[in-house]
C-alpha cells in the first residue's frame, strides 16, 4: 500500500510538473507598451499606466522558459527597426 502512494506522488503528471513555458511578454491593451508576467496570473498591473490587466484578455506576443530568455525577448522586440508590435 505505501508503494502505491509513493508511486502517485511522484508521477510525472502530478502536482510537481512546471509548465514549459512559464513567462510570458504580453502588450499592455490601454498604453501598449511591453509587460513580462508568469502563465499563472489572472491579472498584471502595468507599471507604465497603473491598468489592471486581464492576462487572458491581453495580446501575448511571445513564451519563455526563463526570465532571462523573457527579458531579452523583450529587448529585442523594442529594438526592431519597424518599431511596430504586430
Amino acid at each position: 500500500m505505501m508503494k502505491e502512494t509513493i508511486r502517485t506522488m511522484t508521477s510525472p503528471v502530478g502536482l510537481n510538473s512546471a509548465p514549459q513555458h512559464p513567462y510570458l511578454i504580453i502588450q499592455c491593451y490601454s498604453c501598449g507598451k511591453l509587460l513580462l508576467a508568469r502563465s499563472g496570473q489572472k491579472t498584471k498591473l502595468c507599471t507604465y499606466c497603473n491598468t489592471r490587466l486581464n492576462i487572458f484578455r491581453v495580446r501575448v506576443l511571445a513564451r519563455a522558459p526563463t526570465a532571462k530568455a523573457a527579458s531579452r525577448i523583450v529587448i529585442a522586440l523594442k529594438d526592431r527597426p519597424d518599431k511596430r508590435l504586430d
